[in-house]
């Protein structure tokens, strides 16, 4: 990594988290500076950045091995992955974008940002199929799990991929069969950014370094809908808990 100077202002992916501080030591690895070759990019949207872009990196391009007009699935659409996920996609070529959401208030945020069309999650199968004409789309990203990550399969055109990377549902270990993967011509994937973080961790800092240059660049957004005070760090948590969030939503020390 090219030498960061003192005083220089940077974003930093945290591999255990722990962001609640003024100070932190961070692994250099994961540190990329503000000032890119784009323009500098404002810290309180740089904050949202070291998660979230390199996981969107990971499940398209790393796990997802997402190619030119393909079209894609997004599950939890407004959210911080999957906004920054349909960014990244729609650079990269990407065909038709979907998503789905928890509840139907979250569609018109969700359309906003540039969605070709937005399910509510309860049934997305149907509503799927439907739109792509009964064939389904070649890339599916699912952070839910349980009966969404089973109903995705339903919904993948042939060589199509899931990519697991989260478990939002807490459901049960839900187990695919190998027979119907092979029958069906699909695949599933997954993504940890925590294993990437220990056996590839210059994959995140590179990740991070291209993300800053595309926010600075007015290439993407970095999804910021609120910004919190510190002190108000509960109420964050509850909007993330309880699903009323949307976006990303930084806290701030100042």
């Amino acid at each position: 990594m090219v030498g960061l100077a003192v005083g220089e202002p940077v974003a930093a992916y945290l591999p255990h988290f722990g962001g609640y501080a003024q100070t932190v030591l961070a692994d250099p690895r994961f540190v990329r500076s503000l000032r890119t070759e784009a323009g500098e990019v404002d810290p309180s949207q740089a904050a949202a950045v070291p998660c979230v872009f390199p996981t969107a990196y990971g499940v398209l391009q790393d796990a997802g091995r997402l190619r030119a007009g393909e079209s894609v699935l997004i599950h939890s659409a407004a959210g911080g992955v999957g906004s920054a996920a349909l960014q990244l996609a729609r650079q990269a070529g990407a065909g038709r974008m979907l998503g789905t959401v928890g509840s139907a208030d979250k569609i018109p945020y969700a359309l906003k940002l540039g969605y070709d069309a937005v399910f509510v999650r309860d049934g997305f199968a149907e509503e799927v199929s439907a739109a792509t004409g009964g064939r389904g789309v070649d890339l599916v990203l699912d952070p839910v799990g349980g009966q969404v990550r089973e109903q995705s399969l339903k919904v993948l055109a042939p060589f199509g991929r899931v990519v697991a990377y989260g478990d939002l549902a807490r459901s049960e270990q839900w187990t695919a069969s190998v027979f119907d993967l092979w029958k069906h011509n699909q695949t599933i994937a997954g993504f940890n950014i925590g294993d990437l973080a220990r056996r590839a961790p210059e994959r995140i800092g590179a990740y991070l370094a291209e993300a800053l240059r595309l926010v600075a660049a007015g290439g993407v957004d970095a999804g910021v809908t609120r910004i919190l005070p510190l002190a108000e760090a509960a109420t964050a948590h509850e909007l993330l808990e309880t699903g009323n969030g949307h976006g990303k939503i930084v806290l701030s020390l100042t």
